[in-house]
């Protein structure tokens, strides 16, 4: 994934457009956070959160 050795902090998100754009990346960037992209329709898989905690405050 061609990941920094030593990031202070790494986000997972999906290819949302709204969020994944020049403006936030350069801030990533700039704050050393590495940025993984997941295929959309798969953040269940990759994020916890969105099968312990937001799906069901959804249903």
């Amino acid at each position: 994934m061609k990941l920094p050795d030593a990031p202070k902090a790494i986000i997972v998100w999906d290819t949302f457009k709204g969020q994944n754009n020049n403006d936030v990346r350069a801030l990533l960037e700039k704050n050393s956070i590495a940025e993984v992209v997941v295929p959309a329709y798969t953040t269940a898989f990759y994020q916890p959160l969105d099968v312990s905690v937001n799906r069901p405050c959804e249903k």
